[in-house]
């Protein structure tokens, strides 16, 4: 991982975790930097190359999902990108967005943005599972963790 574009965390034995910095990012203006949020109002196009910037970082486009305050969780299989391109697309745009993503197997980066939220990181490196969870109020009082379990 690239320690430009993020913070690389172990979580544990083979399990990392990464928390962005705002450097690394073609965004101008108010999201001058590394800007992941297609939802802001920042371009598109210059969130996609922060996206693939992030994706080369990691070696795999991370997967976020449109976060909506509630407690939907998607479980995605190995091939999560399928039909579905992380850099210029939210998981879950059409089906009323989530706000944990889980991953089954390894090499599917799930990630999830917060501002005044708290993300909310879980592995298990014996069974090969992570999961990020998008944890404000909202979804805290509904039971957003409790679904990613």
């Amino acid at each position: 991982m690239s320690d430009q574009v993020l913070v690389p965390v172990e979580l544990a034995p083979g399990v990392v975790a990464g928390f962005t910095r705002r450097r690394g990012g073609v965004s101008v203006g108010a999201w001058e930097g590394l800007d992941l949020g297609l939802h802001v109002g920042d371009d598109p196009t210059a969130v996609a190359t922060n996206r693939r910037r992030l994706a080369e970082a990691v070696g795999a486009p991370v997967v976020f999902a449109r976060q909506v305050h509630g407690t939907r969780t998607a479980v995605l299989p190995r091939d999560a990108g399928a039909g579905h391109d992380p850099c210029t697309s939210d998981l879950g745009e059409r089906e009323g967005g989530y706000d944990a993503l889980v991953a089954t197997s390894p090499g599917v980066p799930v990630g999830v943005m917060v501002a005044d939220c708290v993300p909310v990181l879980l592995a298990d490196a014996e069974a090969g599972v992570v999961a990020a969870a998008h944890a404000g109020r909202p979804g805290l009082l509904a039971g957003v963790l409790a679904s990613v379990l």
